[in-house]
């Protein structure tokens, strides 16, 4: 009796979580898609045209870093100077960032979904257990340096170095692109070890059937 209850509580959970990744994979795709037409509409758009239409809005800028907020004072806005290749470029940057985490629900939602069938201990989950890792693995090579190219980017759309150079207590304002995340590399590494130990775990499987 306990048994059915343990596996009644494992398959609700299963079908809950699943539920969720799709949800987010589908809002997840849809917010690609707005960023894709954006980026598209900024590159194919003339900068006179984007310029006025920036205008008539009101601007509001803000960096989220590391659990730090910052808005921008109307000072610095006022600054803002459009310039298309840093805007695309940020927009791209987002983008791909976007396509990684997207590609990591994926994989969740593809091994909840064979959970969710009783298939544990396949090929298909090592390998997407595998993927996840090297994913993990190319956000700890790329993290540091899109972190800092954001910031790079808005300080070119708002000239943030000038504003902080000519303050009392700023000496000089430096960029430090290349770094690897830690911790990231370390849960890559430990995702892939699990992974790989899954595709031992298949194969041994698959010989003790073939045995029997």
């Amino acid at each position: 009796m306990e048994t059915i209850m343990h596996r009644k509580n494992f398959q609700t959970f299963i079908r809950v979580f699943h539920f969720t990744l799709k949800a987010v994979f589908v809002c997840a795709s849809i917010l690609l898609g707005f960023l894709m037409l954006l980026c598209g509409c900024v590159a194919l758009l003339p900068t006179e045209k984007i310029i006025a239409v920036l205008q008539k809005g009101e601007i509001n800028a803000a960096l989220n870093f590391s659990g730090l907020a910052i808005t921008m004072s109307d000072q610095v806005v006022s600054n803002f100077q459009f310039q298309k290749q840093y805007v695309l470029a940020l927009l791209v940057m987002l983008i791909l960032y976007l396509v990684v985490l997207l590609f990591i629900t994926y994989c969740v939602t593809a091994i909840f979904k064979q959970l969710k069938n009783s298939q544990v201990f396949t090929m298909s989950n090592s390998k997407y257990i595998r993927w996840i890792a090297y994913a993990f693995i190319v956000l700890s090579f790329t993290l540091q340096f899109s972190q800092t190219m954001t910031i790079y980017l808005f300080d070119q759309l708002f000239s943030l170095s000038s504003f902080m150079q000519n303050s009392d207590w700023i000496k000089a304002v430096s960029y430090n692109f290349f770094s690897i995340h830690w911790s990231l590399l370390f849960g890559g590494i430990v995702i892939w070890i699990i992974g790989t130990i899954f595709k031992y775990g298949v194969f041994l499987q698959e010989e003790f059937d073939a045995t029997l």
